[in-house]
């Protein structure tokens, strides 16, 4: 009786012992696949974040490349409309004409001449009563210590004979006064030929000047240009 007894007892703690290993590991089971569901979820959330950045970076390029092309397209146009004038600036002939005119200050007209000196004396006069009726020698130059004289041709007229208009800046040098002009000179396409004066001197005509007030023009029959003997 007795051995039967202990064979039921250790039957009864073989099942209990199968029991509990087939508990830890289901549960084993449960907690990994817990794990493994959790894990998934998380790069599916990292997934989903990375998906909406790269959405985000996809509009900002895609707005990005239309900016460019609407950039481009203007860019286009505005060389299209305006490159024919600005083909001129590559010429060889505008550096003969830049050394030429920055060599003859006496090209400003005295037109120009008189507006500075009426401006000076409009700026540094000291008794409004008995304002000083005395000329001042005025002394241009088209070089400004420090910086890049300016030059700007753009070429103008028609295919056989062309024109060009040439914006600068001079200044007056015992003033440091500004004055902008616009200059026109004629310019033979076909043969590559500057306009000159029975002397050989490059014409130039001052068309406008410009010291801060507006743009002023200078008619052929009031321009007192000078030309050199």
């Amino acid at each position: 009786m007795e051995d039967e007894d202990i064979m039921r007892f250790r039957e009864e703690m073989f099942r209990r012992i199968l029991t509990f290993i087939t508990v830890a590991v289901l549960f084993g089971i449960v907690v990994f696949e817990a794990i493994s569901l959790q894990g998934t979820r998380n790069a599916r959330a990292e997934a989903e974040k990375m998906v909406l950045e790269l959405q985000e970076d996809l509009q900002t390029l895609s707005q990005s490349n239309e900016a460019l092309r609407q950039e481009k397209e203007e860019l286009t146009a505005f060389w299209e409309e305006w490159s024919p004038y600005a083909a001129f600036t590559e010429s060889k002939e505008v550096l003969t004409l830049q050394s030429d005119l920055f060599q003859r200050p006496e090209m400003i007209p005295d037109e120009v001449r008189e507006a500075v000196l009426s401006k000076l004396e409009e700026e540094t006069r000291q008794d409004l009563q008995n304002p000083s009726k005395e000329e001042e020698e005025l002394s241009f130059s088209f070089s400004d210590p420090g910086q890049d004289s300016v030059f700007l041709p753009l070429r103008t007229g028609g295919s056989d004979q062309d024109g060009c208009l040439v914006y600068t800046v001079a200044r007056e040098e015992n003033h440091g006064m500004p004055v902008e002009l616009l200059f026109e000179v004629d310019f033979t396409v076909s043969g590559s030929v500057i306009d000159r004066d029975e002397n050989g001197k490059i014409k130039w005509n001052c068309v406008a000047y410009d010291m801060g007030d507006g743009w002023q023009g200078i008619g052929p029959e009031t321009d007192g240009q000078k030309q050199e003997d």
